[in-house]
């Protein structure tokens, strides 16, 4: 990957909760995650976008561009 990306990846494998716990204190730079729609409607999507969302599972503040 870091031929392909020019970024260094180092991969951590953990048990289930570890990982939640980990994930829930922000004690990560990339994890990962999915999500269903509860019902055919676009706003099961779009409420994970939204900064207030209670869905909202990412942390956008130690962000690097």
């Amino acid at each position: 990957m870091e031929k392909w990306l020019g970024a260094q990846v180092t991969l951590r494998t953990m048990e289930w909760k570890t990982y939640l716990d980990a994930r829930r204190a922000g004690d990560f730079m990339l994890s990962r995650q999915s999500w269903d729609a509860t019902y055919n409607d676009a706003s099961s999507f779009l409420n994970t976008l939204k900064s207030d969302s209670e869905e909202k599972r990412r942390s956008l503040e130690k962000c690097a561009v």
